[in-house]
């Protein structure tokens, strides 16, 4: 083993004499999806999945280079956007979940909070380990912009014993940390169920097929009284009640 740690000290030492450490590298980070059971009853649901950044810290990095002290080096930047990574890899588990993704649908907005992987050297060993987080806010809103549901989700990520020079440690990191919150995003079964409450509501979408329309029963007439005339009594004996005189009351009768 010390042969190892001579090397690995030697090529830390050829790093830092050559200036690596002091310029800025990219890291292709890439979504790592981890099969899960699809929630059922999404099928048929329509949704628009969107992006916002709101990151206070390390907009315009996903790491930073340190020396053996900690001391922070150059940036470690990503070859995408990592708004745009987060927003993908939501949408693409949604579409493993069954939804349908477009517009005309609830929305749904993709909030990131923190992208970003931390080196940690050891103490007088010339490793250390990564530690990434992605955090972000998830909101669900009705076609018409009406809030449905909220919340935030976090996901952790480590590699062990990586070169400090090295961005490959945040690359692996960052990538589990990013599967992780996707994943404890699927395992909220609050939000399954307000997805398949709410997200079939389509602005401008078909009106509801009209019910049959029955008809009300015709109201009971009553019986037309029958006045005198010659021609009603002719060839009868029974009584034939005689309409009043118009003005006149029926004592006077």
């Amino acid at each position: 083993m010390k042969w190892l740690l001579w090397f690995v000290t030697a090529v830390t030492a050829a790093c830092l004499t050559s200036g690596c450490a002091l310029i800025q590298e990219s890291i292709d980070i890439k979504n790592q999806p981890e099969q899960t059971t699809a929630p059922a009853g999404l099928d048929g649901v329509m949704l628009e999945v969107e992006g916002s950044d709101a990151r206070i810290q390390h907009r315009d990095r996903v790491a930073t280079k340190k020396n053996g002290y900690g001391v922070e080096l150059a940036r470690i930047t990503s070859t995408k956007n990592p708004v745009e990574l987060v927003r993908r890899a939501v949408e693409q588990q949604l579409k493993a979940c069954g939804v349908a993704v477009g517009p005309g649908g609830a929305v749904v907005t993709t909030e990131l909070l923190t992208f970003y992987s931390d080196f940690k050297p050891a103490f007088l060993i010339p490793v250390a380990d990564s530690a990434s987080e992605v955090t972000f806010n998830l909101k669900v809103a009705s076609a018409d912009g009406g809030f449905i549901y909220g919340r935030t989700y976090r996901g952790t990520g480590t590699d062990q014993d990586v070169l400090i020079m090295t961005p490959r440690g945040a690359r692996v990191s960052l990538e589990k940390a990013l599967s992780n919150a996707v994943r404890d995003m699927t395992q909220d079964q609050a939000l399954m169920s307000a997805l398949r409450a709410k997200g079939t509501a389509r602005a401008g979408g078909p009106a509801p097929a009209a019910q049959p329309t029955v008809a009300a029963p015709a109201p009971a007439v009553a019986p037309t009284p029958v006045y005198n005339s010659p021609a009603s009594s002719a060839g009868t004996s029974a009584p034939v009640p005689i309409a009043p005189a118009s003005g006149l009351s029926r004592s006077r009768l």
